[in-house]
């Protein structure tokens, strides 16, 4: 599972249980069996806040896959944003492929991709770096 994603669902049942906890401690005083659910509510909402942020934490200080992919050519312009989609010619099969870019360096003799690919148990990230050939004359 992708970790956005886990997080997305982390925080989405974070809330709700939230929300549930909310209007079970508004009718408190006409229940007293309420207390020990929204008890167990909130740490349980904690709890889980707690596991998310080890997760993330694991991923984040992984060390990555790193795969470098040589390009012919970019058939997409390329502009200086990040999470740009860019459609690529692959030096190697000569397959048109397209993939998400997070970032661009000018920095090397030859333009590539680097992909680098985090896991950690159930959860990865991809982070793709592309790489164009420096213009400039030293």
């Amino acid at each position: 599972m992708n970790v956005v994603t886990y997080l997305r669902i982390a925080i989405g049942i974070a809330a709700v249980m939230v929300l549930i906890c909310i209007g079970l401690f508004k009718n408190r005083d006409k229940n007293k069996a309420f207390r020990p659910i929204i008890w167990a509510g909130l740490i349980l909402t904690i709890l889980l806040s707690c596991i998310s942020f080890f997760f993330v934490f694991k991923i984040i200080t992984s060390t990555p896959e790193t795969t470098i992919i040589p390009i012919e050519s970019i058939e997409t312009p390329i502009l200086k944003n990040k999470n740009q989609n860019i459609k690529y010619i692959n030096k190697d099969s000569s397959e048109k492929k397209e993939i998400t870019i997070q970032e661009i360096k000018y920095d090397t003799n030859g333009t590539y991709i680097e992909k680098q690919h985090y896991e950690w148990c159930f959860l990865y990230g991809d982070h793709n770096i592309l790489h164009i050939k420096n213009e400039k004359k030293n």
